[in-house]
């Protein structure tokens, strides 16, 4: 008995065809299995017909696999979500597709606009992604530097902005907690009437104007020399004036009669 060793690589080619086989594609397409790094040995119009192309290494690659690079689960292998389908698409040419209508499956190529065409018919990566508001960071991120508040961020920050652009008489448009062009074209006109970059992004200046208070000036102190008036009391003029000493008359009463006035002791 003679025993033959494969290796990992030949033990994956075999399960890759073996599941080909077992696989029936629509319309009569046969699929196929080229490899994406090119090692094995298909003619190079079967890759051509898939819509591969050669890198600069000169290796095989299918460019619209890349477009769907965005949606592709983490630590999957060729495993991409789409609108919250789930397609597998395999090295033999074969996608399977997973929903809540269950699994189904067909054959895939990039077709000449480098979208993935599906059944010969369908198109995965043409679609345009609906758009998603972005978490807006808080009063506080904003003043410190870490984070700034720009267009088509949603959050309880962007509605203080729009009731603070509202109170100085700019129109934000509605109090929805969404930065949308409304809210845009506000932030742009309260930075140019303060003097600041109308780029629309609210950061750290932009906050400031809107919401620290500036100091008042102080009126300017002049500096006037007050004059003391001093009370000049009037030199009091010492002169010592001697009250004549009042000279004492002695009266002596005439009399009447021929007698003569004795003094009393």
């Amino acid at each position: 008995m003679k025993i033959v060793k494969l290796t990992e690589s030949d033990l994956s080619r075999i399960v890759e065809r073996v599941l080909a086989e077992q696989l029936v594609a629509p319309q009569g397409v046969q699929p196929i299995s080229p490899e994406l790094s090119g090692t094995d040995k298909l003619q190079d119009s079967l890759y051509k017909q898939r819509g591969a192309v050669k890198n600069s290494q000169g290796n095989w690659v299918f460019p619209c696999l890349k477009k769907l690079e965005s949606m592709k689960i983490p630590g999957s292998k060729g495993k991409f979500d789409v609108a919250g389908t789930t397609y597998t698409f395999l090295k033999t040419g074969v996608y399977t597709r997973e929903d809540s209508n269950g699994k189904t499956q067909g054959v895939w190529k990039c077709d000449t606009q480098g979208f993935v065409e599906l059944d010969g018919k369908e198109k995965l990566g043409s679609e345009k992604k609906p758009f998603q508001w972005k978490q807006a960071p808080t009063a506080e991120e904003v003043k410190g530097g870490k984070k700034v508040l720009s267009s088509g961020m949603m959050g309880d920050f962007v509605a203080t902005v729009q009731n603070k652009l509202k109170s100085v008489g700019i129109n934000p448009g509605a109090i929805d907690k969404k930065f949308g062009q409304n809210t845009l074209k506000a932030v742009k006109d309260f930075q140019r009437k303060n003097g600041l970059k109308d780029d629309g992004l609210v950061g750290t200046k932009t906050y400031a104007a809107m919401f620290e208070v500036k100091p008042q000036a102080q009126p300017e102190q002049t500096n006037v020399k007050t004059t003391e008036k001093t009370n000049v009391q009037p030199k009091q003029m010492n002169l010592n004036v001697t009250a004549p000493k009042a000279q004492v008359q002695r009266t002596v009463p005439t009399p009447s009669t021929g007698e003569i006035p004795t003094d009393n002791f």
